[in-house]
């Protein structure tokens, strides 16, 4: 009888999903007072306002890319990722309704994917594939696999640092966020803090 009880309760405090602003109860937190616990929180590497300027990697050109141009203002979240990679790509759809949120709520975040692809004929093909998944985005490739090293020592993170890794670039132009890893649809109020 216990465990019908139990089982009943757990069943109807399941919350479903929503749409829409959150309640009025969480929009008076000053997400820009909590930006220091937000990187702590989603970011592997943090940097201050002007302690690392960013610099994007060579690059070539990406098949059939129909993405937005790169120079947009705002905050700039810089995805890098692979073809081969299913966490990576997984992650699309999220990104892309993360992009419109943000939007939403008044932030202005361009999104830029940077694949780190392989040179061969293959990895053409399948970046070509996925240049129209994220329309928000523009699209980059990465010059060269022996790029990847030099690019991740920039970041600050490791060469054996497995994609996906996320960056955020302040309208300034400098480096503040970098996370190893996927991200999930819980991290989304940090990266709202973040760039407040």
């Amino acid at each position: 009888m216990l465990g019908v009880a139990l089982a009943a309760f757990v069943v109807g405090c399941e919350e479903e999903a929503r749409e829409g602003p959150a309640p009025k109860r969480f929009a008076a937190v000053k997400t820009s007072a909590n930006r220091d616990k937000a990187a702590k929180i989603f970011c592997e590497k943090s940097y201050a306002a002007g302690a690392k300027a960013w610099t994007a990697p060579p690059s070539r050109p990406v098949p059939k890319n129909a993405g937005a141009a790169s120079d947009a203002k705002g905050w700039r979240w810089i995805n890098f990722w692979a073809s081969w990679c299913g966490p990576c790509v997984e992650e699309f759809p999220l990104l892309s309704r993360w992009e419109k949120a943000l939007s939403a709520d008044g932030k202005v975040v361009s999104f830029e994917l940077w694949s780190v692809d392989e040179e061969q004929a293959p990895y053409e093909a399948a970046l070509a594939k996925h240049a129209d998944r994220f329309p928000p985005a523009s699209m980059h490739w990465l010059r060269s696999s022996d790029d990847l090293e030099g690019l991740f020592a920039t970041l600050g993170i490791g060469a054996d640092s497995a994609i996906p890794v996320h960056a955020l670039v302040d309208p300034a132009g400098d480096l503040r966020c970098v996370r190893v890893g996927s991200v999930s649809e819980g991290d989304y109020g940090s990266i709202k803090a973040l760039v407040e």
